[in-house]
């Protein structure tokens, strides 16, 4: 039975109290992180494939109509998250709901990790190339059945395949930001794919420097901590079973690209080509912060609103200029003008010298 909306006010305002309490600034910035995955998949131009799950509170209770501009609107009406703590009792039932859905609804949880930097990933993916400093590392955490699953894959393969060693690889993965929400819930789904150069799967590097070609930023909600656009770099870990992942520098990247035709996968990039082989392990975002604000933001408003009535106006304003220049009329007076202010200069000087 689903809980009523008080219920749900008051076990949000318990949990945004105890985060203001313990001045746990990390989760915080998890909140704001999780409010920008779900804008922009329901801002995406691909909205219905984004948006997976959708959630439940949205939907038309007849019909099961998705209701993007009611989301869309709670989504955008949020105050920032440092305000919560005062502002929270006024929140409307849409902005609890989308709460109660990203608190509640996953089953992995978010946090930032200050034990891991960019130098100790370089050295467990064996990179060789240097890649951006990201803004802010999250590590991604997943329900105890999910890990327990992923370990017995891997101990499965490591049986199968009689290995001394490990048999994961730590890689890159680059992808848009509407993608993202998805991604979080539903994990890496190789079948979404099917373009690819070397066929169906989940493409990676190991190097973050080609990956980061594919993460384009995006425009950040208006009220959003983290600054006014964003991009991410995922960090995958694989299972390097050899049915499942093809790995570029083995003997086992022969593959067939998407007209039948056999091509090998280049050196440093792996397809994965089941969506249980490989999960995400960190989220490294790129934030671009806020700009100073600008003085007389009120006209820098007007100008940014009426370009182009601005640009008529100064247009008519040249024209004007170069039809009095070629007037007769205007270049007499002007002549005239100047004669007369010329005369009245050397006026004041022949009686300054007397």
């Amino acid at each position: 039975m689903s809980k009523s909306i008080e219920s749900k006010r008051q076990l949000i305002e318990d949990h945004i109290s105890k985060i203001f309490q313990e001045k746990n600034k990390s989760e915080l910035l998890a909140l704001d992180f999780e409010i920008n995955l779900l804008l922009c998949a329901a801002q995406s131009y691909k909205h219905e494939s984004a948006l997976k799950p959708f959630p439940s509170t949205f939907l038309s209770d007849s019909t099961n109509t998705k209701n993007f501009d009611q989301l869309l609107s709670a989504l955008l009406s949020f105050p920032p998250v440092l305000e919560w703590k005062n502002k929270i009792k006024k929140f409307n039932q849409d902005q609890l709901c989308v709460i109660y859905w990203i608190l509640m609804h996953k089953n992995y949880s978010l946090n930032i990790c200050t034990s891991i930097d960019k130098e100790k990933l370089m050295k467990s993916a064996k990179c060789v190339h240097d890649f951006a400093t990201p803004s802010y590392i999250f590590e991604v955490k997943y329900s105890i059945e999910k890990d327990k699953k992923f370990d017995q894959i891997k101990q499965n393969t490591i049986d199968e395949l009689d290995l001394e060693g490990g048999a994961t690889s730590v890689c890159f993965h680059g992808t848009r930001m509407d993608n993202l929400y998805s991604i979080m819930h539903m994990g890496l789904l190789s079948h979404l794919n099917k373009n690819g150069l070397f066929g169906e799967g989940t493409y990676l590097s190991q190097e973050p420097s080609l990956s980061l070609h594919y993460s384009p930023s995006c425009k950040t909600w208006s009220s959003s901590l983290i600054g006014q656009r964003m991009s991410c770099l995922l960090v995958c870990e694989t299972i390097n079973h050899p049915r499942h992942v093809k790995i570029g520098i083995n003997e086992n990247a022969l593959m067939e690209d998407k007209n039948g035709n056999s091509k090998t996968v280049p050196e440093k990039y792996l397809l994965v080509k089941n969506n249980e082989y490989v999960r995400v392990k960190y989220v490294l975002l790129y934030a671009e912060k806020a700009k100073k604000a600008i003085r007389n933001s009120q006209l820098v408003k007007f100008i940014s609103d009426n370009k182009f009535l601005l640009l008529l106006v100064s247009y008519s304003i040249l024209l004007m200029f170069i039809g009095l220049l070629n007037s007769r009329t205007f270049n007499k007076y002007f002549k005239l003008s100047y004669r007369r202010f010329y005369n009245y200069l050397l006026g004041d000087a022949s009686s300054s010298y007397e």
